[in-house]
């Protein structure tokens, strides 16, 4: 695609929370490769408004994982699929009903995803995916009116929903060609963007939201293997590959805890053989790093591995394992590496901003907040405050 603004997730979900928080609700498209975080992005953003900005506006009570409106009992998200929709899933389902002077005329039911204030409550965000996949020239036309003029049939939407339509790209082979792009469709938007890869923002993501640390480790060890094709051109009948989705998904089966070759197979079937090899045998660096507990023990004379795999490694199983009481001994420990110390020339890191200690101390807030009422940690915090992740 040509002309397109680059942002990542997080710059594109800042830019959209800035339009709603101000009040504007123009529809706004984001291109990207698959699997790059889209959709849940946009997903996530509903639920955080739903609990910072929309409770003054609407009564939306949190749920076991997000919001929900009090009461319809529906979330401030709507997510469809436009190559599953067809002309009627817009326009509705006819019924003949009444004018006022009691003639029989056509009136169009609205399908039940389209949001009702009753229901639905009055603000929330519809996002539309594979919007510019291949699909029926009338599915099209619908598409026009429910973004320009936020109405389609008889339905015409609440003012505070904001409509995201999300779509591959042509060079990723996914459904999208060139023939499919619609130019006077596009130009409906207040703004295209293509969103990026950001492995920093992904690890940031990884560390609040569940994913197991390891992988976090080694998306910060091999920041290149966190998509393998973010640049599009996805091979004809590749089926498992590295995506930020598939690397998510990689953590149930690392929580799962099969012997290492039952936990390699289950790794090629998520993110790919070529990528499951290079976590694996980090996985197994992991397992053989010297023992927390001795280092804990002696912070300031326990030996330093020199390998950068190891260090990623080691930075996370003390991330796991610091207290309130420990976080300090995490912290000299890993602030005596020098650079002068690392031998592994082709994963060069910046060990002057300090990043092991960011990584683990990262990994223990994340497992356990109350560790941010520590000295140790406020001594942290103001040391490193320029490259805290």
């Amino acid at each position: 695609m040509e002309n397109l603004a680059k942002a990542t997730i997080t710059q594109a979900t800042n830019i959209i929370r800035k339009m709603i928080v101000n009040g504007k609700n123009k529809p706004v498209m984001l291109w990207g490769p698959p699997g790059i975080g889209k959709s849940y992005a946009i997903k996530q953003l509903a639920f955080e408004l739903a609990e910072t900005h929309y409770p003054t506006l609407d009564n939306y009570i949190p749920k076991a994982d997000g919001y929900m409106f009090a009461h319809g009992g529906a979330e401030p998200f709507i997510d469809r699929r436009i190559s599953m929709m067809d002309a009627v899933d817009f326009l509705g389902v006819p019924s003949v009903d009444k004018n006022l002077i009691g003639n029989n005329i056509t009136k169009f039911n609205p399908q039940d995803w389209m949001p009702v204030p009753e229901i639905h409550g009055s603000h929330g965000i519809i996002v539309l995916d594979e919007f510019f996949a291949d699909t029926a020239r009338a599915t099209r036309v619908a598409a026009y009116q429910f973004l320009q003029d936020r109405m389609v049939g008889d339905f015409r939407l609440q003012d505070g929903w904001v409509i995201i339509a999300a779509s591959n790209r042509a060079e990723d082979k996914a459904a999208v060609t060139a023939a499919s792009y619609d130019p006077a469709l596009s130009n409906r938007f207040i703004g295209h963007y293509e969103i990026t890869l950001d492995p920093n923002g992904w690890v940031e993501w990884a560390l609040n939201n569940g994913i197991a640390a390891e992988l976090a480790a080694f998306v910060k060890f091999r920041p290149d293997l966190l998509h393998e094709y973010p640049d599009g051109g996805i091979e004809r009948g590749r089926v498992a590959y590295a995506t930020p989705r598939s690397m998510a998904a990689a953590s149930d089966i690392l929580d799962i805890q099969y012997d290492p070759t039952l936990e390699h197979i289950a790794l090629e079937g998520c993110v790919g053989s070529p990528v499951a090899a290079e976590l694996s045998g980090f996985l197994r660096t992991i397992r053989l790093v010297p023992d927390p507990d001795a280092i804990l023990r002696d912070p300031d004379n326990a030996p330093i591995p020199t390998e950068v795999s190891t260090l990623y490694a080691l930075a996370v199983l003390l991330g796991k394992r610091a207290d309130q009481q420990s976080l300090g001994a995490v912290i000299r420990y890993l602030s005596r590496i020098e650079e002068s110390q690392i031998d592994d020339s082709d994963h060069p890191c910046s060990v002057g901003s300090g990043e092991f200690v960011v990584l683990a101390v990262s990994v223990a807030t994340s497992r356990d907040p109350a560790v941010k009422e520590c000295e140790a940690y406020i001594n942290f915090k103001i040391k490193f405050k320029d490259v805290f992740v």
